[in-house]
């Protein structure tokens, strides 16, 4: 094990060492031949699989004290800061010189010893490389949901704290099923509310659905729930939008974010009718294809939301009588403050009625 995690710190899976000569018959390693460093053939070794290596290198930092196994963490987070870019989010990329350390820390997590970190060391391992933290906010990256998962500890969960904690890769990273089936737990075993962006992320109804039986493993013991979900430019349908109506106690959304979804007609009409749009105070709809059903719902939610400030349905065509649900919502509302109707069938005289006064866009 302590030859397998030098071996992570130098970024070698290819190992020159005067190794006992009956090494080879331990089974976990073996011999690399013809192998020559400066002209001269030597006799190297590698691990049987990457894998196998990264698991001994965190079997061996497991046993020892706390700031040794903090060693390869700060390794990992200075090749991170160098890189100027969140590697630990580029599922797509070709360079893979943090993969190791990547998977020794989750393998570090898993054996446990995450529970004997201080919590300032555990906030910090949680923390996104590239956004920093502070004491009200705590962004945390992909690794962290997984680290985090993988520990399982109540130590972790204090590390949250009631913090606001956020998830945002970039845009157009890939997000895994077992990723959002990750996020979903990690909610659901914290007591702070979280906001979730994955704009562009991939994510389909497949996604979604991970994500709520991930929240359905929580214990119910404790009170964390997404408060922002940002789903822009996904490719999540109806089915997927209803799977969310599950985990509602999870849900005390303020603001939903879903243009560029197909929807479809009546495809949001589940989720306008459920408790989840109670507080909500933006919702974008825009250029989901919704129809006369949805407009239907959305006119009483205009109707009787004292909540909703910011609504989007641009990029939708939708027909008169859709138009004149919306008018009608419009009518009885005195939150809204900013409508979003680009490229929609409206006229700026049919929104210029008692109760919309409020409007500033």
């Amino acid at each position: 094990s302590r030859i397998a995690y030098e071996g992570i710190l130098q970024d070698q899976q290819v190992i020159f060492s005067d190794l006992p000569s009956d090494f080879n018959s331990l089974g976990l390693m073996q011999c690399v031949p013809e192998l020559y460093v400066d002209e001269v053939a030597s006799e190297s070794f590698n691990f049987l699989h990457l894998t196998l290596q990264e698991y001994l290198a965190a079997l061996h930092l497991s046993v020892q004290p706390v700031k040794k196994q903090m060693e390869l963490f700060k390794m990992y987070q200075k090749q991170l800061s160098e890189s100027h870019r969140l590697l630990s989010w580029s599922r797509d990329s070709n360079d893979h010189s943090h993969t190791h350390f990547r998977t020794v820390l989750r393998f570090l997590a898993g054996l446990g010893k995450f529970i004997d970190y201080p919590i300032s060391s555990i906030r910090s391992l949680l923390t996104d490389p590239g956004r920093g933290i502070s004491s009200r906010d705590l962004m945390i990256s992909l690794d962290g949901l997984h680290w985090m998962f993988e520990a399982r500890c109540s130590n972790v969960r204090e590390a949250l704290g009631m913090s606001v904690v956020g998830v945002h890769p970039p845009v157009g990273s890939t997000v895994t099923s077992f990723d959002c089936f990750v996020l979903g737990y990690c909610v659901s075993h914290s007591n702070c509310p979280w906001e979730v962006n994955l704009e562009w992320c991939g994510i389909g109804d497949e996604e979604v659905t991970m994500l709520v039986r991930g929240a359905m493993e929580g214990e119910g013991k404790h009170s964390g729930h997404i408060s922002v979900m940002d789903m822009t430019l996904n490719k999540i349908t109806s089915t997927g939008l209803n799977q969310l109506l599950k985990i509602s106690e999870l849900m005390k959304l303020r603001k939903l974010l879903l243009p560029g979804n197909a929807l479809g007609r009546g495809g949001a009409v589940s989720l306008l009718n459920s408790p989840l749009v109670y507080n909500l105070e933006g919702l974008s709809l825009a250029e989901t294809g919704i129809g006369v059903e949805d407009c239907q719902a959305l006119s009483k939610l205009l109707s009787s939301s004292p909540t909703l400030q910011r609504l989007n349905i641009s990029g939708n065509a939708l027909p008169p009588e859709a138009v004149e649900l919306i008018i009608t919502g419009l009518k009885n509302n005195t939150a809204l403050k900013v409508l979003d109707i680009a490229e929609s069938p409206f006229s700026i005289d049919s929104i210029s009625l008692e109760g919309t006064q409020k409007l500033i866009d």
